[in-house]
């Protein structure tokens, strides 16, 4: 074997191998149950309630609340959310810690299958299987997927984008179709790990690896092999179309603070000014500010 040259192994039907596909299933199953069991047990943590007062200005259409964090994530929170309502109206309840972090939850469960997968390319199914298993069970992985941050997606849409990168580049050139559906599917992953959260320099890690390293040796007669447009073009699309859009107007009767963009105050209760900060509606009709309460009967995730 050359230097700087790593040939991991050719990409695995699945379909073909009906046990693989079964334990994995199960693994994400165990994983979701560790990470959905008792998700209301502990109160939001700090950074966690910066999630819920955006999530709360969402529902009034500002989006620029926590505007220095990427959406993606927040977006899956606000879907929850609104689902919850539905299910409230019908009948069924569930804890608004749960809502929040539901999403992380099930992306870390669902995890197991691109570990898997990136592994067993590098190794071999069984190395798959074992990193995947330990990912469902681990402590730290489940520590961090029963929380609403910005990791849990990181992780999911980065591994899927190495993977593909990595099968992209031991595709031969003359096979066009497969290696631009790779690069499609590796610049979609890229984007959404960036939509995820701000982590530019993996993007450059994974180029460097595979400027050193090469995962397919050339052929006498090969076209040149660089990344296609193709790449690039989708990390960039699906980057915009997740990435927050700062969208405030200032109207009459607003919440103003020094620095922000003033917002109207509704007339329930309580409301989300343009900082993102819970008020009250005071009795000469301005508002006053509100601390946040986790729900009743839960501890705080700082106690």
């Amino acid at each position: 074997m050359a230097e700087g040259f790593f040939a991991p192994k050719p990409a695995p039907p699945l379909g073909a191998n009906w046990a693989v596909v079964l334990t994995l299933m199960l693994l994400v199953v165990i994983g979701l149950g560790f990470r959905v069991s008792q998700l209301s047990a502990i109160g939001f943590a700090e950074d966690e309630v910066n999630k819920v007062e955006a999530i709360e200005a969402y529902g009034q259409g500002n989006i620029a609340v926590n505007a220095e964090h990427p959406m993606l994530m927040k977006a899956l929170m606000f879907i929850s959310v609104r689902f919850a309502g539905k299910l409230q109206r019908a009948g069924e309840a569930a804890g608004a810690e749960t809502l929040y972090r539901l999403p992380n939850a099930i992306f870390g469960a669902l995890t197991v299958v691109p570990l898997f997968l990136l592994t067993a390319a590098f190794f071999d199914r069984w190395t798959g299987l074992l990193a995947a298993g330990l990912w469902a069970t681990g402590v730290n992985a489940i520590t961090f997927n029963r929380i609403g941050k910005e990791d849990t997606l990181l992780v999911f849409f980065m591994l899927f984008a190495f993977y593909f990168y990595l099968r992209a580049k031991q595709t031969s050139p003359r096979d066009q179709q497969t290696r631009g559906r790779n690069y499609l599917l590796s610049g979609i992953s890229f984007g959404l790990m960036l939509a995820s959260k701000y982590f530019p320099h993996y993007l450059g890690l994974n180029s460097l690896y595979h400027h050193y390293f090469h995962v397919r040796q050339k052929e006498p007669g090969d076209p040149p092999g660089k990344t296609s447009r193709v790449f690039y073009v989708a990390l960039v699309i699906a980057f915009l179309c997740t990435c927050e859009r700062r969208a405030s107007r200032s109207r009459r009767g607003a919440c103003v603070r020094p620095g922000s963009r003033p917002r109207r105050c509704s007339c329930a209760s309580t409301t989300t000014d343009s900082c993102g900060s819970r008020r009250s509606r005071s009795g000469n009709g301005a508002c006053s500010p509100a601390s946040f309460a986790p729900s009743p009967g839960r501890r705080s995730a700082g106690a």
